[in-house]
């Protein structure tokens, strides 16, 4: 049974990546390689928002988004060192930033316990983390990088997401296979919100359970919900109207991100429908944003009928996937060149 297994061996991050803002930025930079340090330190929908970021004299290596704020990342292929500790705390004070993230090849314990320090004594909101980076391989094998968080902040854990003294009502649910009998037990008293929260809870729960590599939407006591691309200012936003007896599928397409870019897709409208299987309400605001899109409208659409939400998540889900998999490559590689 064990023929084809081997040992792996750790290997020098430098014989990897010989340069950490030409080599290692760019590859951490890349959406599943943030999602997959998110998903190690319990956070989601990390949003990339620039590398090499200058700020006064400084350079930000990575500068994200949550839905807490902005999120710091610090890379070093070296042992940790005072002068990234420096540089963390004074990219916390000027970004103003809710998550600082360190990554090293590995810690010395005067630095784990300053973070330590750090997340005891600071403002609330405001969490240092500390990443050891590794990466195993054996002869001529691919290979296998590894987080290993070394700090995180107390009481801090991966399946909350957030601090264990948040709130429920705060808690942002789990987007595993377990239920999410939070969603149910909330502070919300407004029926409407409560009803909206378990349709979008339902809907992320059958998303899950297809396997895909598209983000499930966060569940909200709101209308919509949102999908991101990774890539700063786009995303598919999902949303319910009850009043107008429709659901809608679009995506969003917003400053930074130039007006070029979304007239270039213009351009290709009729083979990205092609592509999609169905055709796009396409829209233009004085603000410079755009947002593609289908609809179902119709008198028999209810959200309020529980029975036909079966069929609403499969919708959704659907058009999220069909949606995401025509867009995403697209824009990526025109904000590439």
């Amino acid at each position: 049974m064990d023929r084809n297994l081997m040992r792996l061996e750790r290997i020098d991050l430098r014989e990897v990546w010989k340069h950490e803002a030409c080599d290692f930025t760019p590859w951490l930079a890349r959406d599943e390689n943030l999602q997959m340090l998110g998903e190690e330190l319990g956070l989601f929908e990390l949003e990339l928002i620039a590398t090499e970021h200058l700020m006064g004299s400084l350079k930000v290596d990575i500068l994200c988004l949550d839905n807490a704020g902005k999120v710091i990342i610090e890379n070093q292929l070296e042992n940790s060192d005072y002068a990234h500790l420096g540089r963390i705390i004074t990219y916390a004070a000027v970004a103003g930033a809710k998550k600082v993230i360190w990554l090293a090849k590995s810690f010395r314990a005067e630095h784990v316990q300053a973070l330590e320090f750090l997340n005891r004594n600071t403002i609330s909101g405001l969490n240092f983390f500390a990443v050891e980076v590794k990466i195993y391989g054996s002869f001529n094998s691919t290979f296998r990088p590894s987080f290993d968080a070394v700090v995180k902040p107390s009481g801090w854990s991966k399946v909350d997401r957030k601090p264990a003294c948040a709130s429920a009502i705060d808690r942002p649910p789990k987007q595993s296979k377990a239920s999410q009998e939070w969603a149910l037990a909330t502070t919300i008293n407004d029926p409407i919100k409560q009803m909206q929260l378990r349709f979008w809870t339902t809907l992320a729960e059958y998303v899950d359970t297809l396997k895909t590599q598209v983000r499930t939407p966060r569940p909200q006591a709101q209308q919509w919900v949102n999908s991101y691309f990774g890539l700063w200012g786009s995303y598919v936003k999902l949303s319910v109207n009850a009043r107008d007896h429709c659901i809608a599928a679009q995506v969003f397409i917003t400053p930074p991100i130039p007006k070029q870019t979304c007239q270039i897709l213009h351009l290709e409208r009729r083979i990205i429908e092609h592509e999609l299987g169905f055709l796009v309400e396409w829209n233009e605001t004085p603000s410079g944003s755009t947002n593609i899109g289908i609809f179902w409208r119709g008198t028999d659409i209810d959200i309020t009928d529980e029975l036909a939400w079966p069929v609403y998540c499969e919708w959704f889900a659907d058009k999220l996937i069909r949606l995401t998999a025509t867009f995403k490559p697209r824009l990526r590689a025109l904000l590439s060149k």
